[in-house]
């Protein structure tokens, strides 16, 4: 899974996210059975927005 920060507010931050597959069960050779694939399959995409109020934020790094 990956995930970014996209959007910087005064106190949000807005986030998207991505989960990818690598791996594909193979169950009629074994139960724990598995094929690498040769690309990653997205399977999942969300997004969010975390919210801190500001004299709860760390003093911010040089951005």
């Amino acid at each position: 899974a990956v995930g970014e920060i996209v959007k910087v507010g005064n106190t949000s931050r807005k986030m998207v996210f991505e989960a990818r597959k690598v791996v594909a069960a193979r169950p009629d050779i074994s139960p724990s059975a598995a094929d690498v694939l040769k690309e990653p399959v997205v399977v999942c995409r969300a997004s969010g927005t975390c919210v801190v109020k500001k004299e709860d934020q760390r003093i911010p790094e040089s951005r």
